[in-house]
């Protein structure tokens, strides 16, 4: 079987997209004073969790709230997850 070789530039373009991609996976976002997971939210007004994610949809449809998607550690992977804040008016 014959190897394939590499020239300099390849290998090159390979360690930057590498290290690209480590910075978008693993880039976690700092959330705000003020902002709220649905499941934050839940807790403090004492609805269960599912409750708590519509009662803060039905806030963003009615203007009451904003909703943002922050990169936060959840588990063992960063993802984005929505975070919610009240609307001062």
């Amino acid at each position: 079987m014959k190897l394939k070789k590499y020239k300099a530039d390849d290998l090159q373009a390979a360690a930057w997209r590498a290290a690209v991609n480590k910075v978008n996976i693993r880039q976690e976002e700092v959330v705000p004073e003020g902002w709220f997971t649905p499941e934050q939210v839940a807790e403090k007004l004492g609805y269960c969790t599912k409750t708590g994610m519509v009662k803060c949809r039905d806030m963003v449809r009615l203007g009451m709230a904003e909703k943002r998607d922050f990169r936060v550690q959840w588990g063992q992977m960063i993802r984005p997850r929505p975070h919610y804040r009240l609307v001062k008016k």
